[in-house]
């Protein structure tokens, strides 16, 4: 398959992803106990894509495995925070906070994979802020709570998480790299601090196979997006998964009846859905 059905199948997997994420995060008591089996039960299904991709373990360098630890942590910190971030706010304004981490990823994959910068994708990164400020931006001001403060750190971390991915995950297979790092990302999030045992058995005894099902859709957006990201630059990527913003605004509000500020959103969207076509260029 080609870089952009890859990126394709990340957007549509990320869009169902953030409604069950919504649903699941709202209900649940203690999302970080939530965010320890959902990270466990992602490493475990990581590994059945052996079947399908080959596996290999290339020598590698101490920078791989500084990057693979710096990937590691940031990805702990976005599954620290992300459903924190869906227990509080809407699954229409997460995403769409979300994808700043498109933006961030962009400049940072400027700065260190020295990929090519245009006006046209330069313009695209300012479409894709004015949405995001469009998106939170209510009663002449931003309203910092702590729903916005988890959604800007979980989408600052991906955003450096998904550059890093670009050159880390090349000295593994795919299986095994996304495996070591839910499993890691798992291991951060349950002893620091540790977490008492009764917490996760409540929230897998509450959350039950659905849990397993968002980590499953998690598991395969992400190996078509490193599939992606060895067939394409990690600039041109990134913004083709955001489209996932614009089916979940729609489905967030059609499904999940969030319905405050409607227009608001739309504008939103339609800001960044623009960046998404221009970055492309």
């Amino acid at each position: 398959m080609s870089w952009f059905v890859y990126a394709l199948l990340t957007a549509i997997l990320n869009t169902i992803y953030s409604l069950l994420s919504r649903v699941l995060s709202v209900k649940s008591e203690n999302p970080r106990a939530f965010s320890v089996i959902f990270s466990l039960f992602a490493a475990l299904f990581s590994l059945v894509f052996i079947i399908v991709e080959p596996f290999y373990f290339k020598p590698v360098s101490f920078l791989i495995i500084a990057l693979t630890i710096l990937s590691s942590i940031c990805y702990g910190i976005k599954n620290r925070t992300q459903f924190y971030a869906s227990k509080y706010l809407e699954a229409s304004i997460s995403t769409v906070i979300l994808q700043l981490s498109p933006v961030i990823g962009f400049v940072a994959a400027l700065l260190i994979l020295h990929e090519n910068v245009t006006f046209i994708k330069l313009l695209a990164v300012v479409f894709i802020l004015a949405g995001n400020f469009i998106a939170v931006f209510r009663n002449s001001s931003i309203q910092f709570n702590k729903g916005l403060l988890f959604a800007l750190a979980g989408a600052f971390s991906m955003g450096i998480a998904f550059v890093v991915d670009k050159k880390a995950s090349a000295s593994y297979s795919l299986p095994v790299y996304s495996s070591m790092i839910y499993l890691s990302t798992g291991i951060y999030n349950y002893f620091l601090p540790v977490l008492p045992l009764r917490s996760l058995e409540k929230e897998l005894v509450k959350a039950k196979w659905k849990i397993a099902l968002l980590a499953a859709l998690n598991v395969a957006s992400y190996y078509f997006l490193l599939s992606a990201y060895r067939l394409a630059e990690a600039s041109i990527v990134i913004p083709v998964t955001a489209s996932s913003t614009v089916l979940t605004v729609i489905a967030g509000m059609l499904i999940l009846k969030e319905r405050s500020r409607p227009y608001q959103k739309i504008i939103a969207m339609i800001c960044i859905f623009i960046g998404i076509i221009l970055i492309n260029y």
